[in-house]
């Protein structure tokens, strides 16, 4: 695997499964991603849930960190640093929220965010 790669499959808005792929944020963790996603977010003028601490509180298991309403939309984030793996139960919400026809997504970069909205 090239350097800057993600290890394993990435679902898409689209529910395609795109594989290992260039993530742009080489070498930064979850929480550095996670700040970029949000300020490029705020930016745009997006209302923005931040759930980093939800397995302390009553919400659904495998809810994404980042959820955004920009434009009469709502966007569910589930934030990577480099090497982080989402788990079954965040991959399972995703899907359901992208049956529901909204944009989920994983993301590793604020570019990966911005190619959605």
């Amino acid at each position: 695997m090239a350097r800057g790669q993600a290890r394993g499959a990435v679902q898409t808005h689209t529910g395609v499964d795109t594989g290992t792929r260039d993530v742009h944020n080489t070498g930064m963790t979850e929480a550095q991603v996670q700040r970029q996603i949000l300020d490029g977010l705020r930016a745009r003028g997006a209302d923005c849930i931040v759930t980093h601490d939800a397995k302390h509180r009553p919400v659904t298991v495998g809810v994404s960190d980042i959820i955004a309403v920009l434009d009469g939309r709502v966007l569910f984030i589930e934030v990577k640093g480099e090497d982080g793996v989402a788990s079954e139960e965040q991959r399972s919400f995703i899907a359901r929220m992208m049956g529901k026809g909204h944009t989920a997504i994983i993301a590793r970069s604020w570019d990966d965010v911005e190619r959605h909205l």
